[in-house]
């Protein structure tokens, strides 16, 4: 059997005389299904298709992730000569390294299997220079591992040194094999503009002709709206600011033998040993040739040695704001993160106690980890959205789509993976059968609105080959404004911030989440059990349909029954809190921060 281990068609040298053998169900677009009809195939089993596997996988990859911390950070101290402490290079590069870590492990299983199955005769791998394949940053290897060029290369990375899988090199000239070490993504004129506006600004901010007194907390990305960012700067005594951005530097080739001096000590252990050889390959740009420029760039545009560092999500993409935080954590300096998105639900969220593990204080929207770094405050976020959000009694109803970007999370929250998601897709289409006739033509399937520069499954194709192109909303409303024509909103995909968005502004809502995926940890299973109980959440079609059809007539009797709302405001307490007094709350508790040395 042919092997094919990505959509990336230049590799697809096959007839309809060959068998093959597609190493994951992401290499199938819903597209290609003229083309699969020709094709004698199957799909290899997917090792994490057992979720408890899964689950035990990715406990030993936390301790895997720690160990290679640990040696990153004698290394890059090494390699930079400089003595950062391994909070320091946690902040820097933890989301990355944890991010590839899952990826490579669940590639390498793969590819393992499929060896030891002998199933293969031939697969084509596209030549191309490693160094052209490592991404400048975190936001570029994010977009990168959803695209099927990546992941043919770095399954063929695996292939040719990790197998004795059969494999003929061939070249192609497709313009998608792109040098990821030379590019980045092209900005208009207006956004250019925009950018330039907040270099000069933020220079300025950051420099001595604004004295520091004004500066003693700064708010990067907090998702506080203007308004009460504004109020909460003034209350402090603080220079109303809130332009400080995501500064980069030009960028830089790989430089070969700077990464050859990143040793990792040798194992025993095949996956540790692959492990060794492509970290120093793959580790992005930023954090071995601009890890200088990224140290100039964040003193230029971030203010020196604040009391307090405030942010809710640029942790993990803003690369000068991790250098910027890092280096002041290691004084006096405290980083607060307030969370950005839903949280505290999952049995497994590697993302969350990333941020819990570095700052000093994270704020919850209601929940704690029962330790002291975790603090329940009013949701910024929800506040907000909350005040804005509205519904139609008489509108429509919408159904929420999750993303069919290819890789989308990196197996790391509790979401259908592989086969799973295609299962969820069926399922939602199914719904269009179940629902009564006088209901179908008001019912619309809300599909994500962007790909985030990655390459998707292509689900749209699937619901208008399913004879739903009219039931396929396409308006160009933002999420809020499209809730409000709507009577009542479904949301198909748990936990997620949609979902605590709509609950919170207490919006008519079914939500469904299928019985394969959607763990959640202990605490927080009995207000999702509540939420079931009270006909709110469904983890099946056939429950969720006739849901539909029981109160589509009488949506609000049933939304404000008082099962269903104490059930929301059980759920929104703990895990969606907001406050009248958000701006208040707040303004006190910065305070304390700023007064009482860390």
């Amino acid at each position: 059997m042919i092997l094919i281990t990505s959509n990336f068609k230049p590799s697809w040298v096959i007839s309809k005389s060959n068998k093959v053998l597609f190493v994951n169900e992401w290499c199938k677009n819903y597209t290609d299904e003229k083309i699969l009809s020709n094709l004698d195939h199957v799909t290899f089993p997917y090792h994490w298709q057992d979720r408890n596997k899964l689950y035990d996988d990715l406990n030993q990859l936390d301790s895997i992730y720690e160990k290679y911390l640990n040696n990153l950070t004698i290394e890059l101290n090494k390699l930079h000569n400089v003595d950062h402490s391994k909070k320091y290079w946690r902040i820097i590069i933890g989301p990355w390294l944890n991010d590839f870590i899952v990826l490579f492990y669940d590639y390498f299983k793969t590819i393992e299997n499929i060896d030891k199955s002998n199933l293969v005769t031939n697969t084509y791998l596209i030549d191309s220079r490693w160094e052209d394949q490592v991404c400048q940053d975190i936001t570029a290897f994010q977009e990168a591992y959803s695209t099927a060029w990546y992941n043919h290369f770095l399954f063929g990375e695996i292939i040719k040194f990790s197998s004795s899988i059969p494999a003929k090199h061939i070249e192609s000239n497709h313009p998608n094999i792109s040098s990821l070490s030379s590019t980045t993504a092209k900005r208009g004129l207006k956004e250019n503009t925009k950018r330039l506006i907040k270099y000069i600004l933020s220079f300025i901010y950051a420099s001595r002709i604004i004295p520091r007194k004004f500066k003693k907390i700064i708010f990067v990305s907090s998702y506080f709206s203007r308004k009460d960012l504004s109020k909460i700067q003034s209350n402090l005594g603080q220079l109303k600011f809130n332009l400080l951005f995501d500064p980069k530097p030009p960028i830089k080739r790989v430089n070969k033998e700077l990464r050859e001096q990143i040793r990792l000590k040798e194992s025993k252990d095949s996956f540790l040993n692959a492990l060794n050889q492509i970290i120093p390959k793959q580790i992005p740009v930023a954090y071995i040739e601009n890890y200088n420029s990224y140290k100039k760039i964040s003193n230029l545009f971030f203010p020196d040695n604040p009391n307090v560092i405030f942010t809710a999500n640029s942790y993990y993409f803003n690369e000068a704001f991790k250098f910027w935080s890092a280096k002041n954590i290691e004084g006096q300096t405290k980083l607060l993160i307030s969370q950005h998105g839903i949280s505290g639900v999952s049995l497994r969220d590697p993302t969350e106690y990333h941020q819990i593990n570095i700052s000093d204080t994270f704020y919850s929207w209601g929940w704690s980890d029962g330790t002291k770094r975790t603090k329940r405050m009013p949701s910024n976020k929800l506040s907000h959205s909350k005040n804005i959000m509205s519904y139609d009694s008489s509108g429509d109803v919408l159904c929420v789509v999750m993303s069919d970007i290819i890789n989308y999370l990196n197996k790391q929250v509790p979401i259908p993976s592989e086969k799973g998601y295609k299962n969820y897709i069926d399922d939602l289409i199914r719904i269009s059968k179940c629902i009564n006739k006088e209901i179908a033509p008001n019912f619309k399937y809300r599909l994500y609105h962007t790909n985030f520069n990655r390459d998707t499954l292509g689900a749209k194709y699937k619901f208008i080959s399913s004879g739903l192109l009219q039931n396929i909303d396409d308006s160009n409303l933002n999420f809020y404004e499209r809730v409000k024509k709507s009577r009542l909103v479904i949301i198909s995909y748990l936990p997620g911030t949609t979902a605590t968005e709509v609950l919170s502004a207490n919006i008519p809502s079914l939500h469904f989440c299928p019985e394969s995926s959607g763990e959640l940890n202990k605490n927080s299973k009995k207000y999702y059990e509540s939420l079931k109980k009270a006909g709110v959440l469904h983890d099946n079609i056939n429950s969720l349909s006739k849901k539909i059809n029981e109160i589509y007539h009488s949506v609000d009797q049933w939304w404000f029954s008082k099962k269903v709302q104490n059930a929301v405001h059980s759920f929104c307490n703990n895990y969606a809190y907001t406050s009248n007094n958000l701006v208040a709350e707040w303004v006190k508790e910065l305070d304390n921060q700023i007064k009482y040395e860390k």
